[in-house]
């Protein structure tokens, strides 16, 4: 639970019920905190002013009190490591522009997210003076970012160049250089140089409606299975970050009454998702029956690389019918969300 050393002093919180429970706290910073026990001190057994500030002399140690001296942790000194820099086209054939890209990781170095990461040009200068760097995923916010430039190479003589790549962690810290070769050339004798500029698309699912039918009740608990016209997964983003899919429903209701929403259930056979067009297909998180709720239910994982195309998906559905339900015609609101990230 979260804690604030204050809660220790004056506050009159109480954090112990009985004998023998126990309170999680968290220390967020070093310093000395004072505690002691309403059963057998008070306040001023410990801050006999009552001004907040425990001073020499003040603590009456005949009483139960107490005091937890929290160290400082450790401190991240060490910039993050870069790895996997490539340049591409290489050689450049008369192109103006290289895509550049980096892995810069601070797991091993401190922990710290990345902040920032920058290049330079044949000659590494000052920390923080280089060009800046996009994470490839749009946010700097985790230990471990895969990164992007388009580097302008149209004034660079021709024959070998150095890019160099480094990143700085959340503490500020900034890691040594690694370094990709490349070579500037014309383009061949006899050919002219096509260009396209390709922009990323959306991430997008589109659903049809889920028809269970007619039914005749006959006293007992009943099972309907139907199936909907393919539902349709697309990642046209061309990031590779994967994506997954999740469904929620609301009770089945009408002026009669109402079927609860853990009588619908959804699986989804690997078989039944197609690839319209990309590359490897995502797959089924519900390979068998699972009950819906009124909360998300992650359905289908495209992995990182993965689900880079459209994918037709049709699930089964399944509705359990109460033996004690209400005639009429009942509805319920499927909700069908694709997001971000496997």
């Amino acid at each position: 639970m979260p804690f604030d050393p204050a809660d220790f002093i004056g506050t009159g919180v109480d954090h112990f019920s009985s004998s023998g429970n126990w309170y999680p706290a968290t220390f967020n910073t070093a310093g000395t905190v004072w505690y002691y026990c309403t059963l057998h001190a008070e306040l001023d057994d410990l801050d006999e002013d009552e001004d907040g500030v425990i001073e020499a002399g003040e603590p009456d140690f005949g009483k139960m009190i107490g005091r937890i001296n929290v160290a400082a942790g450790p401190v991240d000194s060490t910039g993050p490591v870069t790895s996997s820099v490539g340049a591409s086209p290489d050689p450049t054939n008369g192109v103006a522009s290289v895509t550049l890209t980096a892995t810069v990781d601070d797991s091993a170095t401190g922990g710290s997210n990345i902040a920032a990461a920058e290049y330079f040009v044949d000659v590494v200068g000052a920390n923080g003076s280089g060009t800046a760097m996009s994470a490839t995923d749009a946010s700097f916010n985790s230990v471990s970012e895969s990164v992007i430039a388009t580097v302008d190479v149209s004034a660079l003589a021709l024959g070998p160049h150095n890019l160099f790549v480094q990143g700085r962690d959340s503490d500020g810290n900034w890691g040594s250089t690694d370094v990709v070769a490349f070579s500037i050339t014309v383009a061949p004798a006899g050919t002219e140089i096509m260009t396209i500029q390709l922009n990323g698309g959306s991430l997008s699912v589109t659903t049809n409606p889920v028809d269970f039918g007619t039914l005749s009740l006959t006293g007992l608990e009943q099972t309907i299975d139907t199936q909907p016209t393919p539902w349709t997964a697309a990642d046209a983003r061309g990031t590779g970050t994967g994506w997954n899919v999740t469904v929620s429903s609301t009770d089945f209701a009408s002026a009669s009454g109402t079927i609860t929403v853990d009588n619908s259930k959804i699986r989804l056979q690997d078989v039944n998702v197609v690839t319209v067009s990309g590359n490897a297909p995502p797959t089924s998180l519900v390979t068998s029956y699972q009950p819906m709720s009124t909360s998300p239910l992650a359905v289908l994982s495209a992995a990182i690389g993965n689900g880079k195309g459209t994918y037709d998906l049709t699930p089964d559905m399944r509705q359990i019918v109460p033996a004690d339900i209400t005639p009429g015609v009942y509805e319920a609101f499927l909700t069908v969300s694709i997001n971000s990230g496997p």
